[in-house]
């Protein structure tokens, strides 16, 4: 665990602060869990000598946070994909069609697909289309 902190550092690649800020204390949250688990755990074994039940608190408390950090980091994630789905960038504006499927133009027909009796045919076979993965008749 240490060695995953330590190569993550403080998050410089990641690119949103608040991302890097949930990350970081996410972690610190994970570091600091385990030792009080485990202290918890030798004072119930009375291998030391303090009261568990604050150290199963504070261990307890931690873990609660890591996996509240965890669920609001994926939370901002997902609200920054939709926004940046519903908001794209200027350069695929063009590619993004609103409200209904792209048509093909005019112009193109289908008279570079194989004919059905060819050896190169990619048609579907019998079991394929009984399972619905049919092309449909105007293809095929």
């Amino acid at each position: 665990m240490f060695i995953y902190t330590k190569q993550y550092g403080l998050g410089a690649e990641e690119e949103d602060v608040f991302v890097r800020c949930v990350s970081i204390l996410s972690n610190l949250a994970d570091q600091l869990y385990y030792p009080c688990e485990h202290v918890a755990w030798a004072a119930d074994a009375k291998i030391l000598h303090v009261d568990s039940a604050r150290w199963w608190t504070l261990s307890t408390t931690l873990w609660g946070l890591s996996l509240l950090l965890g669920v609001a980091r994926s939370l901002w994630m997902v609200l920054k994909l939709r926004h940046r789905l519903r908001n794209p960038p200027e350069a695929f504006t063009r590619y993004v069609v609103h409200g209904s499927p792209r048509r093909l133009p005019a112009s193109w027909s289908p008279a570079g697909l194989p004919s059905q009796g060819s050896a190169q045919s990619h048609c579907p076979t019998p079991r394929m289309q009984a399972l619905g993965w049919g092309w449909g008749a105007d293809v095929c």
